[in-house]
């Protein structure tokens, strides 16, 4: 076989599968109006949504539940918490600055999440404010830390 048909062969099959890019924005621009906390609260639903589409286009994906570490707790959304829920004061408090969330994982432990920007918020730094669609590493992106795999 020569080297012009293999070329070939292997752009079509990168021509035909839908970029893991394109599907995420294509995801969350039907999840979400033009403001971005549409998907405040939603990651669950929309790694969901997210993580069937990828198969649907030939990928292996499973949705991860875990933390997001964050800097500045916003006080109203953990209003409703009571210590009862937590072993003590401490954990609760804990929770707070690492609060649970959902994303999309590749077989290759690629992070995929459509509603990452819910959290600038409450991050300090401009620098490490997150886009509105987050696809790296755990490395490049370690305020994720993955609890379950489903």
């Amino acid at each position: 076989m020569n080297v012009e048909i293999i070329i070939m062969n292997w752009y079509k099959k990168s021509q035909q599968k839908e970029t893991v890019q394109a599907i995420a924005f294509r995801v969350r621009s039907l999840l979400s109006s033009a403001n971005s906390d549409d998907l405040r609260a939603m990651c669950l639903d929309a790694s969901k949504t997210l993580k069937q589409e990828l198969i649907k286009s030939g990928y292996r994906a499973v949705v991860v539940q875990g933390t997001f570490a964050i800097d500045i707790p916003d006080p109203e959304m953990y209003s409703d918490w009571e210590e009862d829920d937590f072993e003590d004061e401490e954990q609760m408090n804990e929770a707070q600055y690492s609060p649970l969330h959902y994303w999309v994982e590749l077989n290759d432990n690629t992070i995929i999440d459509i509603t990452a920007d819910q959290f600038n918020d409450e991050i300090e730094s401009e620098v490490d404010y997150m886009q509105p669609i987050t696809i790296g590493t755990y490395s490049q992106f370690p305020r994720y830390k993955a609890l379950r795999k489903n």
